[in-house]
């Protein structure tokens, strides 16, 4: 019997974990992403949960250093205070930590960069996947796993589009080493949510710079959430609250404006542009 092929579209993480299990299976299996270069430094933190790390150790991947792990989940009011506890183990860890894992577990001949899908034909024994540079490539079956705005998916099921949720997210990281001690102390080992009216904020720790899990060297990653108003609730270094896991002192003045303390010092990480200009 021939070898099965199959055709993935995608080469982030959904796609390297199919492609990972079907090999495993003893498909062949090739992955054409759209991105030329290497997909790198494309998220923040994530939570590995225990699903993800039960399926990447059935693919044999060693996950015993996967990322931070944390005993519990806390609750903070708009003042700092903690308002309310739970023992919560979990494993939390980087998008590029798990992407690296993937990657280096999937052969590189097969892995094609710069390949954007144009069209698909469904064939009477199997599909044709064509590319943008004129290139095709035939297989049994098609996997789509290129994200949000799917080339696949589209053709498919062409009235499913993205709806704007009618909210903002800002996600940032900061160095664990640039955090203050009593604040590292008080929440680094913890996963810490606020939720302000119509906001949330969640603050935890993940794998650092080049996937760094050394004492120190990790950081601290954030998102904040809310939907935009004319007057927004926390103004000031947004996303520097956010990943000090909102460290906040807020005092009023007699305009009513609020005020935050300075954002934590060297703070680097992936910001995007909206959190970015947020912190003056």
């Amino acid at each position: 019997m021939a070898q099965r092929r199959a055709l993935i579209i995608g080469g982030s993480m959904s796609g390297l974990l199919a492609a990972l299990m079907l090999r495993r299976r003893g498909w062949e299996v090739d992955i054409y992403e759209r991105v030329a270069g290497e997909l790198a430094g494309r998220g923040a933190g994530i939570v590995a949960q225990p699903t993800l790390i039960a399926h990447l150790n059935k693919l044999g991947l060693d996950t015993g250093e996967l990322g931070v792990p944390i005993a519990r989940r806390q609750m903070l009011d708009r003042e700092g205070r903690v308002t309310l506890t739970g023992r919560c183990p979990q494993i939390l860890t980087a998008w590029e930590r798990v992407y690296r894992l993937l990657r280096d577990a999937f052969p590189s001949a097969h892995y094609h960069r710069g390949q954007e899908l144009a069209s698909f034909e469904q064939m009477a024994r199997g599909v044709v996947a064509r590319f943008a540079d004129g290139r095709a490539a035939e297989g049994d079956v098609l996997i789509g796993a290129d994200g949000l705005r799917s080339t696949v998916r589209q053709p498919c099921l062409p009235a499913i589009v993205p709806l704007y949720a009618g909210y903002v997210a800002w996600r940032a990281m900061v160095r664990e080493d640039a955090l203050p001690p009593a604040l590292h102390h008080d929440l680094f080992d913890a996963m810490t949510f606020c939720l302000p009216p119509g906001e949330q904020f969640l603050g935890y720790p993940v794998a650092g710079p080049d996937n760094d899990l050394r004492p120190g060297g990790a950081a601290t990653t954030s998102s904040g959430t809310g939907r935009p108003t004319k007057r927004r609730n926390f103004p000031g270094c947004l996303p520097i609250r956010a990943a000090c896991c909102m460290r906040s002192r807020f005092h009023r003045r007699s305009s009513g404006a609020r005020r935050s303390a300075p954002c934590a010092p060297r703070s680097t990480g992936c910001w995007r542009r909206n959190a970015r200009r947020s912190c003056s």
